[in-house]
């Protein structure tokens, strides 16, 4: 597994040092210092947690694979609530909330920024690629009833954590996330 750096995203948060400080180290400026890197062995938990902390979307994890792979990158399908649709390639190991704020697709707050403590990124996830997606944690649930119009395929798309096998996973929004 290799954690793949955008250092044009960093903006110096410095999220993933603080929940990862054994993976990830950050110059005198707080922006992430490494260039990309493979996980060493047994680390692979902790790399996602410092992944999955990153608001900017900066750092992504990629199976180790070689110089001359070719990697394709799942496509996931935004519907907003007047259906209005957004195709959007995701590179895997990027939350599902960050990828539309990447995009600019319409109708996901975010207030938190990805921390999994306010509800405004509320969506819908459908379709047969929904049952691949991991279930929601306890704190999720949690977390979803301060949500609006939950539903039983209700997530909320920060704890959504992109993979290869998520092609064509479509997430519908909201009439309103507040």
């Amino acid at each position: 597994m290799q954690i793949i750096i955008n250092k044009a995203a960093c903006v110096g948060h410095g999220r993933c040092q603080h929940v990862a400080p054994e993976l990830f180290s950050l110059d005198d400026n707080g922006y992430i210092a490494t260039a990309s890197f493979s996980v060493p062995t047994g680390a692979e938990a902790l790399a996602q947690r410092g992944v999955r902390a990153c608001p900017e979307g900066a750092l992504s994890l990629a199976a180790d694979a070689g110089p001359a792979a070719v990697v394709v990158l799942p496509t996931l399908i935004f519907i907003e609530h007047q259906g209005r649709e957004h195709r959007v390639q995701v590179q895997p190991g990027t939350s599902v909330m960050q990828a539309a704020l990447n995009a600019g697709v319409p109708g996901i707050l975010a207030d938190c920024g990805g921390s999994c403590s306010c509800g405004t990124c509320h969506g819908y996830l459908e379709g047969e690629v929904a049952a691949r997606v991991a279930a929601a944690s306890d704190n999720e649930r949690d977390m979803l009833d301060c949500a609006i119009d939950v539903l039983p395929h209700s997530r909320l798309t920060c704890q959504v954590i992109v993979t290869a096998a998520m092609d064509g996973l479509v997430i519908r929004l909201p009439r309103s996330q507040i």
